[in-house]
């Protein structure tokens, strides 16, 4: 996902962060996410624990850190690219490499938001049509189409995971930064879905119970990094 940010940046010229806002966010009212820290963020922001308890930050900690070098460089954080986020990435953290899951923005990991703003992608995601997205009926399909596969039950679409339970093919998604441990299983078909966010690297624990509580049975999906 972060090489696809990249491309999609050289291709078009502009910052990730405009195009998502212009594509996606500003379409669906996610007014409250972004890829980038703003300061506004700070009295919304939930606190990250790891699994003991221990008060623990990555993203907004990263934002943080980087926020000084946007305010010196007279450059916002969301209309940084790709050689933008290295350069800041080799000034704020110099003892570290200029790994993707250091930098801001980045796709693959440091959006910001909540509930309310993904619930309203995944209303556009289970519409046939991508609703206020307005996907084509094609990009639709190859979303739901395993692209590569993992066993018998899962396989990676464009995006999505796939997972078949042998009456439903669920589209699924997780995400795991640090402290936040999040999940959400979809089922296109029925036009139904769950999305769980929790602020502690035990959410797992939580999710899979309420998801498997929610669809009447356990997900391999759950599992899968251990295919």
């Amino acid at each position: 996902m972060f090489y696809l940010q990249r491309v999609i940046e050289r291709l078009v010229g502009r910052p990730i962060e405009h195009v998502m806002r212009e594509q996606v966010f500003d379409v669906l009212g996610m007014a409250s996410s972004s890829y980038v820290w703003q300061p506004a963020f700070a009295d919304r922001m939930a606190t990250g624990y790891d699994e003991r308890g221990t008060a623990l930050d990555v993203y907004a900690d990263i934002g943080r850190k980087l926020q000084p070098l946007a305010e010196e460089w007279h450059k916002p954080i969301g209309d940084w690219l790709y050689a933008d986020a290295e350069r800041a990435t080799r000034a704020a953290f110099p003892s570290l490499q200029p790994l993707a899951q250091f930098m801001m923005p980045n796709v693959a990991g440091s959006l910001f938001t909540t509930i309310a703003d993904y619930s309203r992608f995944l209303v556009a995601m289970l519409s046939d049509n991508g609703g206020a997205l307005a996907f084509s009926p094609a990009l639709r399909r190859a979303m739901v189409t395993p692209q590569v596969g993992l066993n018998s039950r899962l396989a990676w679409g464009l995006g999505w995971g796939l997972e078949h339970d042998g009456s439903a093919e669920l589209m699924w998604q997780w995400g795991a930064n640090g402290s936040f441990r999040n999940f959400v299983l979809a089922d296109p078909e029925r036009h139904r879905g769950v999305v769980v966010l929790t602020n502690s690297a035990n959410g797992p624990k939580v999710y899979e119970r309420i998801i498997s509580s929610l669809t009447g049975s356990d997900h391999p999906a759950f599992l899968w990094f251990q295919v």
